[in-house]
């Protein structure tokens, strides 16, 4: 032997297809499930304590593809159809995945609640649009 411990090639039947495109072709494909920052139009349900102070649309920065299922009740701010953001940018599978996804939600739990919060509403202190979600999180949900 001459020292290393390499495999035998296993037969074709038994080999799983390797792929030969060039690294660019990896960068594209990767860049499709990623949101490097983008800004949406989000639905409000307005009638919520959280949502107290705001119209019936928010602005949301995504950054990233996180996305949750739509509860069965409390549901205060959510992305709809989402397509193209407003800013920035999305790739394709991206959009696809937080359509109809939740945003900001609340959801009893015990004698009190639990305020889901997908996306930073207070993003490094410049995010003003999501400060008073912050504030009502603490002092209106009961």
């Amino acid at each position: 032997t001459d020292g290393f411990d390499l495999e035998e090639k296993q037969s074709e039947d038994d080999e799983e297809p390797h792929s030969t495109s060039p690294y660019i072709s990896w960068q594209r494909e990767d860049v499709k499930n990623n949101i490097t920052g983008a800004i949406y139009k989000a639905r409000v349900d307005n009638s919520h304590p959280l949502a107290f102070g705001y119209s019936d649309t928010y602005f949301s920065l995504k950054r990233g593809n996180t996305a949750y299922a739509l509860m069965d009740s409390g549901n205060v701010v959510y992305l709809e159809d989402s397509g193209d953001p407003l800013s920035g940018f999305a790739g394709s599978e991206a959009r696809k995945n937080i359509s109809n996804t939740l945003v900001f939600g609340v959801q009893k739990h015990g004698k009190g609640n639990i305020v889901y919060m997908v996306d930073d509403p207070l993003f490094r202190g410049f995010w003003q649009n999501g400060k008073l979600f912050f504030v009502n999180a603490l002092f209106m949900v009961r």
